[in-house]
């Protein structure tokens, strides 16, 4: 077609350029070219190819059905694309390598094969507003040791992942859509961050997709900042390997299997993260994995809303924990739990069941408060009956290699044993506490032996309990105090999270280690005085 070369400054308008055996417009050394208006296709190489130092404008072309990429970047060139349409290309829409820093504006990426934009080497561009949408491969396939910076860009209905970053990469998200697709068009994974890739994600929307919205794993990093991460018929964030999460302000609700789960030696760190309306658990910990929440809200999941087993450690404070189908908190196997400055009410299976003599749970300046039991018969029963199904999966599932967790694993489970035994499931039913061959309440946890036995602290908690083994340290309170204690124990809770949120951590600079702060309460729920006319004022 052209090669632009030297230093040329030409204008090329409103022209076909079809069938060519090279590329359709090839611009290289110091040209600087306006490329507008023209239908570059079916060509046995490239649509536009643009290297070495060059530059370039070029807007409102049509590029289609060329035999390699629609748009190739290398060496150190520095084009503009704005409002360009690439589709049918064979070896992606836009391809860009060497240290390129290509401006992507607008354009709308479409049926290529391989990708819609593909980046590798050290390219360095900006995506912004672009839609990429169907492509035959990846949405957005970032490696090597890239930089990209992603806004407002939308990507739906890829044949793999809708983003995927690997290697050394690091990428931005900002107020992106990342949305699985419909019909035989439908991404199995949102955004995929291994290897050693690094990720900030703010304000975005991953959504709908088959397997997981979100899949973190091996030494790679994620920094999310507000957003929401939604109906996946898998779970919303899968955090495995050694990965490291830091998540503020965000939204992890209503996917199917669990809204989060974090496997192997993965470290996850949510403040102020709504984890609610799952069809199974709210939050699984399992492995070895490390877990802290602050201000964390986990209602109305099917099952439980924090599951934790095989080793885990979990620290939440200043969380809410109502309208689970399961328990508010399981603990079992060998977790590890720090408790505190956290209310609880009407759980249906329990508020708080720890299980097994190899939990070490340390449970302190909680409200802890039980449930209404559904009557026989009623809908909510059978999820009455069960920790839920998120926890059952965490048993007997490992994600595949895209990050999926979808029912037909979940539905494998015995309905009657998802995370509590039969033997415990008696008495257990919308109590605020439930222990199950868990170890006896002690002064300190400080001596605990880890998996070969547990250790259980319990105090200065207000539980709704008749149990005096426990009252010793603790405030018992009844059922009829229920209503004014949840009053209450909101109000606490909304008046501790006014305070600005905490810098975002980088999340490559977590630290191994989880910091403990479970005994640097600044609430400590205190007695309950009986007033006249029944009243109850509490005092700290």
């Amino acid at each position: 077609g052209y090669w632009l070369r030297d230093e040329t400054c030409c204008v090329i308008q409103d022209c076909r350029i079809f069938g060519n055996a090279r590329v359709g417009i090839q611009v290289s050394d110091d040209s600087d070219p306006r490329v507008s208006g023209n239908i570059i296709s079916n060509g046995r190489n490239g649509g536009i190819v643009v290297h070495e130092r060059a530059k370039g404008i070029f807007e409102n072309n049509i590029i289609k059905d060329n035999a390699q990429a629609g748009i190739g970047v290398m060496d150190a060139a520095s084009p503009t694309f704005i409002g360009n349409t690439l589709t049918g290309n064979a070896a992606g829409g836009a391809v860009m390598a060497g240290s390129a820093t290509a401006t992507l504006l607008s354009n709308t990426l479409t049926d290529n094969g391989f990708a819609g934009i593909g980046l590798k080497e050290q390219a360095r561009p900006l995506l912004e507003d672009n839609k990429i949408e169907n492509n035959r491969g990846y949405g957005v396939l970032i490696h090597g040791s890239s930089e990209a910076i992603l806004q407002r860009c939308h990507v739906e209905g890829n044949q793999n992942s809708g983003i995927c970053a690997s290697g050394l990469t690091s990428v931005t998200l900002f107020k992106c859509v990342v949305k699985g697709g419909s019909g035989n068009k439908r991404q199995r994974t949102g955004i995929q961050i291994q290897d050693e890739a690094s990720m900030t994600a703010v304000d975005c929307t991953v959504t709908s997709h088959t397997g997981s919205n979100l899949f973190v794993r091996d030494r790679s990093s994620l920094k999310m900042q507000g957003g929401c991460i939604s109906a996946a018929h898998g779970a919303g964030i899968v955090l495995q390997g050694s990965c490291k999460a830091v998540i503020h302000q965000a939204s992890c609700i209503d996917n199917r299997v669990c809204n989060i789960i974090t496997l192997d030696d993965a470290s996850a760190s949510a403040v102020r993260v709504a984890l609610s309306d799952s069809r199974g658990a709210g939050f699984i910990a399992t492995g070895n994995s490390k877990v802290q929440l602050e201000g964390c809200n986990f209602t109305a999941n099917s099952g439980t809303g924090l599951y934790g087993s095989t080793a885990a450690c979990i620290k939440a404070t200043r969380c809410r924990f109502s309208g689970n189908g399961g328990a508010g908190i399981s603990l079992e196997q060998g977790s590890e739990g720090h408790i505190s400055q956290s209310i609880f009410f009407e759980n249906c299976c329990s508020s708080l069941h720890i299980e097994g003599s190899s939990v070490t749970a340390e449970i302190s300046g909680n409200l802890l408060l039980g449930a209404t039991v559904p009557q026989q018969g009623s809908n909510q029963t059978g999820a009455a009956r069960r920790s839920g199904m998120g926890a059952g999966l965490a048993q007997n599932v490992t994600p595949s290699p895209d990050g999926d967790l979808d029912m037909a694993d979940a539905e494998s489970v015995d309905n009657e044993g998802f995370a509590i035994s039969p033997e415990a499931e008696e008495g257990m039913e919308g109590s605020a506490l439930h222990l199950a061959a868990a170890p006896a309440p002690e002064d300190s946890c400080q001596d605990a032996e880890g998996a070969e036995g547990g250790k259980l602290l319990l105090q200065n908690n207000i539980i709704e309990s008749s149990s005096q083994s426990i009252a010793e340290q603790n405030v018992l309170c009844e059922e009829g105090d229920r209503a004014r204690l949840i009053e209450w124990g909101l109000g606490q809770l909304e008046s501790m999270l006014q305070a600005p949120l905490p810098e975002l951590e980088r999340a490559d600079e977590m630290s191994d280690e989880t910091p403990d702060n479970s005994n640097n309460l600044n609430w400590k729920p205190a007695v309950l005085l009986e007033m006249p006319g029944g009243a109850i004022c509490l005092g700290r």
